[in-house]
Protein backbone atom coordinates (compact mmCIF):
# COMPACT_ATOMS: atom_id res chain seq x y z
CA UNK A 1 0.00 0.00 0.00
CA UNK A 2 2.99 2.68 0.66
CA UNK A 3 4.74 1.53 -2.07
CA UNK A 4 1.52 2.12 -4.66
CA UNK A 5 0.99 5.63 -2.12
CA UNK A 6 4.85 6.64 -2.98
CA UNK A 7 3.92 6.08 -6.73
CA UNK A 8 1.16 8.41 -7.20
CA UNK A 9 2.68 11.13 -5.64
CA UNK A 10 5.84 10.21 -8.04
CA UNK A 11 3.33 10.21 -10.76
CA UNK A 12 1.58 13.78 -9.76
CA UNK A 13 4.90 15.57 -9.04
CA UNK A 14 6.50 14.43 -12.47
CA UNK A 15 3.18 15.84 -14.03
CA UNK A 16 3.50 19.16 -12.21
CA UNK A 17 6.56 19.65 -13.36
CA UNK A 18 5.66 18.80 -16.69
CA UNK A 19 3.50 21.60 -16.88
CA UNK A 20 0.55 20.39 -16.20
CA UNK A 21 -0.21 21.59 -12.75
CA UNK A 22 -1.60 20.26 -9.88
CA UNK A 23 -5.08 17.86 -10.72
CA UNK A 24 -8.09 19.04 -10.64
CA UNK A 25 -10.24 18.80 -7.37
CA UNK A 26 -13.68 17.23 -7.36
CA UNK A 27 -15.40 21.00 -7.13
CA UNK A 28 -13.57 22.14 -10.62
CA UNK A 29 -14.53 19.06 -12.07
CA UNK A 30 -18.12 19.69 -11.67
CA UNK A 31 -17.77 23.07 -12.83
CA UNK A 32 -18.08 22.84 -16.48
CA UNK A 33 -18.68 26.03 -18.67
CA UNK A 34 -22.20 26.02 -19.88
CA UNK A 35 -21.14 25.64 -23.72
CA UNK A 36 -19.33 22.29 -22.74
CA UNK A 37 -22.71 21.22 -20.96
CA UNK A 38 -25.09 22.72 -23.80
CA UNK A 39 -27.70 20.86 -25.92
CA UNK A 40 -28.72 21.51 -29.55
CA UNK A 41 -32.18 22.86 -28.73
CA UNK A 42 -35.25 20.63 -28.94
CA UNK A 43 -37.19 20.36 -31.70
CA UNK A 44 -41.11 21.85 -30.90
CA UNK A 45 -42.92 18.96 -30.80
CA UNK A 46 -46.15 18.86 -32.33
CA UNK A 47 -49.51 19.10 -30.64
CA UNK A 48 -50.43 15.48 -32.03
CA UNK A 49 -47.15 14.32 -29.97
CA UNK A 50 -47.47 16.44 -27.06
CA UNK A 51 -50.50 14.96 -26.76
CA UNK A 52 -49.53 11.49 -27.16
CA UNK A 53 -46.64 12.04 -24.37
CA UNK A 54 -49.66 13.56 -21.74
CA UNK A 55 -49.32 11.51 -18.73
CA UNK A 56 -51.62 11.27 -15.58
CA UNK A 57 -53.34 12.99 -13.63
CA UNK A 58 -53.18 15.23 -16.97
CA UNK A 59 -56.02 13.92 -20.68
CA UNK A 60 -54.04 13.70 -23.73
CA UNK A 61 -57.47 14.88 -25.65
CA UNK A 62 -57.52 17.72 -23.60
CA UNK A 63 -53.68 18.17 -23.78
CA UNK A 64 -53.96 18.56 -27.57
CA UNK A 65 -57.48 20.98 -27.15
CA UNK A 66 -54.49 23.64 -25.10
CA UNK A 67 -52.24 22.76 -27.71
CA UNK A 68 -54.50 23.76 -30.91
CA UNK A 69 -55.93 26.71 -28.80
CA UNK A 70 -52.21 27.85 -28.07
CA UNK A 71 -50.38 27.40 -31.48
CA UNK A 72 -53.30 27.89 -34.56
CA UNK A 73 -54.99 31.02 -35.77
CA UNK A 74 -57.95 28.74 -36.45
CA UNK A 75 -58.02 30.74 -40.00
CA UNK A 76 -56.24 28.37 -42.73
CA UNK A 77 -58.32 24.57 -42.74
CA UNK A 78 -55.33 23.24 -44.50
CA UNK A 79 -52.61 24.31 -41.72
CA UNK A 80 -55.23 23.39 -38.83
CA UNK A 81 -55.78 19.92 -40.41
CA UNK A 82 -52.27 19.11 -42.33
CA UNK A 83 -49.57 20.71 -39.92
CA UNK A 84 -51.81 20.76 -36.15
CA UNK A 85 -53.89 17.76 -36.43
CA UNK A 86 -51.67 15.63 -38.92
CA UNK A 87 -54.80 14.71 -40.85
CA UNK A 88 -53.89 14.56 -44.74
CA UNK A 89 -57.35 14.12 -46.08
CA UNK A 90 -60.13 15.81 -45.23
CA UNK A 91 -63.20 17.30 -47.16
CA UNK A 92 -63.67 21.54 -48.10
CA UNK A 93 -67.29 22.10 -48.80
CA UNK A 94 -67.38 23.89 -52.30
CA UNK A 95 -69.82 27.29 -52.76
CA UNK A 96 -70.69 27.82 -49.15
CA UNK A 97 -72.03 31.41 -49.28
CA UNK A 98 -70.74 32.70 -45.99
CA UNK A 99 -67.10 31.52 -45.99
CA UNK A 100 -65.54 28.02 -45.93
CA UNK A 101 -66.43 24.44 -43.87
CA UNK A 102 -63.81 21.80 -43.69
CA UNK A 103 -64.39 18.51 -41.86
CA UNK A 104 -62.62 14.90 -41.17
CA UNK A 105 -62.76 11.73 -38.81
CA UNK A 106 -60.37 11.67 -36.25
CA UNK A 107 -59.38 7.87 -37.93
CA UNK A 108 -57.48 9.78 -40.21
CA UNK A 109 -54.96 10.02 -37.94
CA UNK A 110 -54.34 6.92 -35.91
CA UNK A 111 -51.53 9.25 -33.67
CA UNK A 112 -54.79 11.29 -32.32
CA UNK A 113 -55.80 10.60 -29.07
CA UNK A 114 -58.33 7.68 -28.49
CA UNK A 115 -61.82 9.04 -27.60
CA UNK A 116 -62.04 11.34 -31.05
CA UNK A 117 -65.10 10.67 -33.29
CA UNK A 118 -64.34 13.93 -35.84
CA UNK A 119 -63.45 17.30 -36.33
CA UNK A 120 -65.36 19.99 -38.21
CA UNK A 121 -64.27 23.63 -38.86
CA UNK A 122 -65.73 26.17 -40.32
CA UNK A 123 -64.82 30.35 -41.27
CA UNK A 124 -67.47 32.65 -41.34
CA UNK A 125 -66.17 35.79 -43.73
CA UNK A 126 -67.00 39.14 -41.84
CA UNK A 127 -69.36 41.49 -44.00
CA UNK A 128 -68.12 44.70 -42.97
CA UNK A 129 -66.60 46.79 -40.22
CA UNK A 130 -69.38 46.22 -37.60
CA UNK A 131 -70.69 42.36 -38.95
CA UNK A 132 -68.02 40.43 -37.62
CA UNK A 133 -66.81 36.05 -38.44
CA UNK A 134 -66.03 34.18 -36.80
CA UNK A 135 -63.72 31.06 -36.67
CA UNK A 136 -64.90 28.09 -35.30
CA UNK A 137 -64.13 24.18 -34.53
CA UNK A 138 -65.96 21.16 -33.47
CA UNK A 139 -64.34 18.41 -31.77
CA UNK A 140 -67.15 15.66 -31.52
CA UNK A 141 -66.29 12.62 -28.71
CA UNK A 142 -67.34 8.76 -30.48
CA UNK A 143 -66.25 6.27 -27.89
CA UNK A 144 -68.36 5.40 -24.66
CA UNK A 145 -65.44 3.85 -23.44
CA UNK A 146 -63.30 6.98 -22.89
CA UNK A 147 -64.90 9.56 -20.28
CA UNK A 148 -63.16 12.54 -20.22
CA UNK A 149 -64.32 14.66 -16.86
CA UNK A 150 -64.58 18.27 -15.64
CA UNK A 151 -61.17 17.26 -12.97
CA UNK A 152 -59.50 16.33 -16.42
CA UNK A 153 -60.12 19.57 -17.51
CA UNK A 154 -59.13 21.32 -15.01
CA UNK A 155 -55.40 19.19 -14.64
CA UNK A 156 -55.13 21.48 -18.01
CA UNK A 157 -56.75 24.28 -18.06
CA UNK A 158 -56.98 25.50 -14.45
CA UNK A 159 -60.44 26.00 -12.43
CA UNK A 160 -60.60 29.35 -13.97
CA UNK A 161 -63.91 29.30 -16.01
CA UNK A 162 -67.52 30.29 -16.80
CA UNK A 163 -70.30 27.95 -16.10
CA UNK A 164 -72.80 28.22 -19.49
CA UNK A 165 -75.55 26.71 -17.12
CA UNK A 166 -76.39 26.19 -13.68
CA UNK A 167 -74.63 22.83 -12.07
CA UNK A 168 -77.55 20.13 -12.47
CA UNK A 169 -77.25 17.18 -10.64
CA UNK A 170 -76.87 13.84 -11.97
CA UNK A 171 -77.72 10.60 -10.53
CA UNK A 172 -74.84 8.01 -10.31
CA UNK A 173 -77.67 5.21 -10.63
CA UNK A 174 -80.02 4.87 -13.68
CA UNK A 175 -82.24 3.96 -11.17
CA UNK A 176 -85.99 5.87 -11.45
CA UNK A 177 -87.99 7.30 -8.47
CA UNK A 178 -86.58 9.06 -5.27
CA UNK A 179 -83.15 8.29 -4.30
CA UNK A 180 -82.11 6.89 -0.88
CA UNK A 181 -80.29 8.60 0.79
CA UNK A 182 -77.10 6.72 0.86
CA UNK A 183 -77.11 6.66 -2.97
CA UNK A 184 -74.32 9.32 -4.55
CA UNK A 185 -74.71 11.73 -6.93
CA UNK A 186 -72.31 13.94 -8.58
CA UNK A 187 -72.44 17.47 -9.79
CA UNK A 188 -71.70 18.53 -13.38
CA UNK A 189 -72.52 21.62 -15.08
CA UNK A 190 -74.03 21.54 -18.70
CA UNK A 191 -70.32 22.99 -20.48
CA UNK A 192 -67.67 25.14 -19.25
CA UNK A 193 -66.07 27.62 -20.99
CA UNK A 194 -62.39 28.90 -20.89
CA UNK A 195 -60.48 31.98 -21.58
CA UNK A 196 -57.25 32.19 -21.03
CA UNK A 197 -54.55 35.12 -22.07
CA UNK A 198 -52.68 32.02 -22.32
CA UNK A 199 -54.12 30.90 -25.21
CA UNK A 200 -55.38 32.09 -28.59
CA UNK A 201 -51.80 34.41 -28.99
CA UNK A 202 -53.55 36.37 -26.44
CA UNK A 203 -57.19 37.25 -28.44
CA UNK A 204 -59.05 38.19 -26.02
CA UNK A 205 -62.33 36.55 -28.09
CA UNK A 206 -61.23 33.17 -28.24
CA UNK A 207 -63.04 30.61 -25.83
CA UNK A 208 -63.50 26.79 -25.66
CA UNK A 209 -65.80 25.22 -24.63
CA UNK A 210 -66.15 21.90 -22.88
CA UNK A 211 -70.04 20.53 -23.46
CA UNK A 212 -71.44 18.17 -21.03
CA UNK A 213 -74.76 17.38 -21.73
CA UNK A 214 -75.99 16.77 -17.93
CA UNK A 215 -73.57 13.91 -18.59
CA UNK A 216 -70.41 13.06 -16.41
CA UNK A 217 -68.10 12.60 -19.45
CA UNK A 218 -68.44 15.71 -21.73
CA UNK A 219 -69.81 14.89 -25.44
CA UNK A 220 -67.92 17.52 -27.77
CA UNK A 221 -65.43 20.45 -27.51
CA UNK A 222 -65.89 23.66 -29.32
CA UNK A 223 -63.03 26.34 -29.91
CA UNK A 224 -64.35 29.80 -31.24
CA UNK A 225 -62.51 33.06 -32.13
CA UNK A 226 -63.86 36.03 -34.00
CA UNK A 227 -62.55 37.51 -37.28
CA UNK A 228 -63.10 41.05 -37.79
CA UNK A 229 -62.33 42.85 -41.66
CA UNK A 230 -58.94 43.94 -40.96
CA UNK A 231 -57.76 40.53 -39.33
CA UNK A 232 -59.41 38.85 -42.15
CA UNK A 233 -57.42 41.10 -45.03
CA UNK A 234 -54.55 40.40 -43.11
CA UNK A 235 -54.75 36.94 -42.95
CA UNK A 236 -55.23 36.61 -46.38
CA UNK A 237 -52.27 38.22 -47.10
CA UNK A 238 -50.52 36.14 -44.93
CA UNK A 239 -52.12 33.20 -47.29
CA UNK A 240 -50.98 34.50 -50.21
Amino acid sequence: MKRRLKLKIALLTMAAIAGCGSPPNVQEMATVSPEVNALPSAVPLSCVERSAATRPPKHPIVELVWCIAETDELYDPDHLFHETLGIKKYTTSEGVPWGIKTGAGANENTQLPAGIFSFIFERKTPKGIDELGNRYLSISMGYPGVCVKTADVEATFGKDSWLTAVPIVVPSSASAGVLPLSSKSKVNPYGIVFKSPRLFMRDASGSVSFIFKNEECFSHITMQRNLDLFTYRKMQGIKK
